[in-house]
């Protein structure tokens, strides 16, 4: 087998990555009013749903107003990450109805993706330290399947992992494709972990992301 030196004219180029907008509501009482709305959900919708939840609680899709507040606070990072997408403009964003998460412990989400929409977001209003991450996995399909890709770096990039987990504090919400798999880790606190999330599409006309 052929080995060949790098030259210092040689350059590295990471490809094919995969945009995750982080950010924070910034508003406590915001997030103290939605908390409160999740319970008051979770009390009169009891059964929920049944998707990616293991054990925990899932609402069915919901229209209130206080989803509508902080779609809007939402709104402009939104806007920031398909401007940091490069989406050409002008174009629309059309969201669908948002749902609640209430995970106790040893509660989870099984690995999914929101395939059917552009992309998801999703905003924590309880967390701590225990209560788990959310993981998002490396959408290269033949990744894992790879034993190379298991061996040990000496720093974790784009490029040579499998996963990406993100520890979130309260209030934080993440931007991601819809068709990115991820999942979420046991809660290992006391705490129940609260989240909302809903799916949006991106509509250019005469494109064929039109919708």
């Amino acid at each position: 087998m052929s080995s060949f030196a790098v030259t210092p004219e040689s350059t590295f180029i990471e490809t094919f990555s995969t945009g995750i907008q982080l950010s924070n509501l910034k508003d406590s009482k915001l997030i103290s009013d939605l908390l409160k709305y999740a319970f008051e959900v979770r009390q009169k919708h009891p059964k929920g749903t049944v998707n990616s939840n293991i054990l925990g609680y899932q609402s069915p899709t919901l229209e209130d107003e206080i989803l509508k507040q902080m779609m809007q606070k939402m709104h402009a990072d939104i806007e920031k990450y398909l401007m940091n997408l490069k989406f050409s403009t002008p174009f629309e964003i059309h969201y669908d109805s948002p749902w609640i998460n209430i995970s106790g412990k040893y509660h989870s989400n099984k690995e999914h993706h929101h395939g059917n929409a552009d992309f998801s977001a999703v905003c924590w209003l309880q967390v701590n330290q225990d209560t788990g991450g959310i993981v998002f996995k490396n959408p290269n399909p033949t990744h894992s399947m790879r034993k190379v890709w298991l061996s040990k770096f000496d720093e974790y990039k784009a490029c040579n992992s499998g996963e990406y987990t993100y520890y979130p504090d309260c209030g934080d919400f993440a931007i991601f494709p819809g068709d990115l798999k991820h999942e979420v880790q046991p809660n290992k606190s006391d705490q129940e972990r609260v989240s909302i999330a809903y799916n949006f599409n991106v509509v250019q006309k005469n494109t064929l992301t039109s919708k």
